[in-house]
């Protein structure tokens, strides 16, 4: 992917990531949000393993803008949650996400250029895929939480 194309694909992901950020807050008052927030890490597995199978400029970008809108939600729900049902822990767990975001970013930013020579981008987005089992439990342990605080009464 050439340079301009690949800033075609960057803008693509985070006008997705804004806008699924948007459409989540507004559907989450109509709907369970924990449903949302258990497919967000397939969506994001899905999107890293068909990635590296577009072969054409504009289906790199829609792949790209795919996963923002994956991504979208992800964050923000895990905090939100976090806060509501685990709240003595709740500066912890924050710190330790914007953390894992900030390395994660980090890593995105400048790790896949260093690492070119030696491993190719379809096999580091392929096991990046896999570490998304880690969310999918993650998701499902807290989403499970969120709705037995849902239903529990009202003390």
């Amino acid at each position: 992917m050439k340079a301009t194309s690949a800033t075609y694909a960057l803008a693509a992901f985070w006008a997705a990531v804004t806008l699924g950020r948007l459409i989540i807050a507004s559907v989450s008052t109509r709907m369970d949000s924990s449903r949302i927030y258990v497919v967000l890490p397939w969506a994001i597995a899905l999107a890293l393993v068909i990635a590296p199978e577009a072969d054409t400029v504009g289906g790199s970008i829609s792949l790209f803008a795919l996963a923002g809108l994956a991504c979208s939600g992800f964050f923000p729900m895990t905090i939100g949650y976090g806060e509501s049902r685990f709240p003595s822990i709740v500066e912890i767990a924050a710190g330790w996400l914007i953390a894992a975001y900030q390395i994660g970013y980090g890593l995105a930013a400048f790790g896949g250029g260093a690492l070119q020579d030696t491993i190719s981008l379809a096999t580091l987005f392929r096991i990046t895929a896999g570490l998304t089992v880690a969310m999918v439990v993650m998701a499902l342990i807290i989403a499970r939480q969120q709705r037995a605080g849902a239903a529990a009464p009202a003390g």
